[in-house]
């Protein structure tokens, strides 16, 4: 495994309707478990490349699970969920975003989307 996206959601407003926002399903993932492009993800689906649910191998934000964006063959993998909202409401999403302590780059990034629209960094 190489560059990793320990990641969760808290999303104000809309963490009931955030499906599986800290990757605990499913459960019981020892030590990952891998996702490819089109499948679903309990709430995510995989846009592109390969993905993993990681079980203890690291700490989690949150709960005991995560997600490697990385996937396997360096595949860096894409997810995506659709979150209903309100216009005019304002909401904040929170990530948790951590590297792979076993492996490279050294420098991490990763990028965000909402409604089409990239995050600046």
């Amino acid at each position: 495994m190489m560059a990793v996206a320990a990641l969760f959601l808290a999303v104000n407003r809309l963490r009931a309707q955030v499906v599986n926002g800290s990757f605990e399903s499913p459960g019981g993932i020892n030590p990952y478990r891998v996702f490819t492009t089109g499948k679903g993800l309990s709430g995510w689906v995989v846009e592109r490349g390969t993905v993993e649910v990681v079980g203890r191998y690291w700490q989690a934000e949150e709960g005991e699970q995560s997600l490697d964006l990385n996937g396997i063959f360096e595949q860096i993998g894409t997810i995506y969920q659709d979150v209903p909202t309100k216009a005019g409401q304002r909401y904040r999403i929170r990530f948790a975003f951590a590297g792979n302590p076993a492996g490279g780059p050294t420098m991490k990034s990763f990028k965000v989307s909402w409604d089409g629209r990239k995050s600046p960094r």
